[in-house]
């Protein structure tokens, strides 16, 4: 993953099934999660966080991000 701007909390999506990446199009993604800012509660149950960006997770090379709008770097 790219620390685009990190450092990011991630829940892995439990019944993701190996597909084509859907961020680019090209190598077998093998695992998703979501990406939030704050740290999980100690009880799941209360986890009311709004994610921030996904990732895509591949077993060669670098994974794919994709962040909101208000997480990407802005150019100067």
């Amino acid at each position: 993953m790219n620390s685009q701007r990190g450092p990011y909390y991630i829940t892995y999506e439990v019944d993701w099934a190996m597909k084509i990446c859907p961020r680019c199009k090209q190598r077998p993604a093998t695992g998703h999660g979501w990406l939030f800012k704050d740290s999980p509660p100690t009880v799941p149950a209360l986890d009311k966080r709004k994610p921030i960006g996904e990732v895509f997770i591949h077993d060669d090379g670098e994974d794919c991000t994709i962040l909101s709008e208000s997480e990407r770097l802005k150019s100067n």
